[in-house]
């Protein structure tokens, strides 16, 4: 994934935020969209020090499949 899509995803957020009639609802989705701008920031620091390649090694789903499990 890359930064862009995580801001886009913010961005829903956001606007699924502005409906929300609750508070606490509307709390959530703003952190989720915090969540999701923290990660666009990663992803691009990651970009810039890897290449768009991603020549780390490290993919995207390195936590849900570790090695050697």
């Amino acid at each position: 994934m890359n930064a862009e899509l995580y801001r886009s995803y913010a961005q829903e957020c956001l606007h699924f935020a502005s409906g929300m009639e609750t508070p606490e609802s509307k709390a959530v989705l703003i952190a989720m969209a915090e969540t999701w701008l923290r990660l666009a920031s990663r992803a691009e620091k990651n970009e810039r020090g890897s290449g768009e390649g991603g020549s780390s090694g490290v993919r995207g789903d390195a936590l849900l499949d570790p090695p050697g499990l």
